[in-house]
Order: structure tokens, then C-alpha cells, then sequence
């Protein structure tokens, strides 16, 4: 009973605050709807690490504008370009960002996660 319990109360949590950007949440990411309250209309964005571009396309249907999604590491890179699709609304780079120019060495995770290389 107890994990029933459990699983509603997590399901009620995730619909409030993706539906309706409740603060009250254990959930770490930034409500969409939360968000359009303080961007311009068709705001310009900027995805970097766009992994898949789950979250470019799920910006963009929330918020309307423009994504710029950066995904430097080339098997994860072909996923964004699949589903970016002929979204014209998205625009992808295979490339880093950082604070300088140039070459830099880039760290590839290991394991399961690809959600995690870094340039640090």
C-alpha cells in the first residue's frame, strides 16, 4: 500500500508542476510553462550538452522561438539530427561550448551515462 501511495504521490507531483509549474516538487527541472512567463515572445534558446534534443523539442512546443542545440559527441549528435527531423526551428552544431576558442581536450563518460562528458 505504502508504494502505491508513493507512486501517486509522485505522479500528482510531476503533473503540478510540468502542467502547472507547482514550485513544490522534488523533480530538479525548470518548469516550461514556469519559464514562458519571463522570456520574450519566440525567444531565441540556446540547448548546450542537447544530448538526444528531447528537451530543444519539448522548448520549442512550450515555448515557440528558436533553439540552437549543441551536441559535440558524434554517435549522441546523430540522435539529435534524427529527431530535429525538418524542424525548422532548430538549429544543431556538432560542437563544445567554452569560454575560450579553439581545440580542447574533451571528456567522454564512461559507462551508461552519456549525459555527462564535460570539457572540465
Amino acid at each position: 500500500m505504502r508504494s502505491i501511495l508513493k507512486a501517486i504521490e509522485y505522479h500528482i507531483a510531476k503533473l503540478s508542476f510540468e502542467q502547472f509549474a507547482f514550485p513544490k516538487t522534488k523533480n530538479e527541472k525548470i518548469s516550461k510553462v514556469l519559464l514562458k512567463k519571463y522570456l520574450p515572445k519566440n525567444p531565441v534558446m540556446i540547448d548546450c550538452g542537447a544530448n538526444d534534443g528531447e528537451d530543444s523539442i519539448e522548448l520549442i512546443k512550450r515555448l515557440g522561438g528558436t533553439v540552437h542545440s549543441f551536441e559535440p559527441l558524434n554517435d549522441i549528435y546523430k540522435r539529435l539530427e534524427k529527431r530535429k527531423g525538418s524542424n525548422k526551428k532548430m538549429f544543431t552544431y556538432q560542437l563544445a561550448l567554452s569560454d575560450r576558442n579553439g581545440l580542447q581536450e574533451f571528456y567522454v563518460s564512461e559507462g551508461t551515462s552519456d549525459a555527462s562528458s564535460s570539457l572540465l
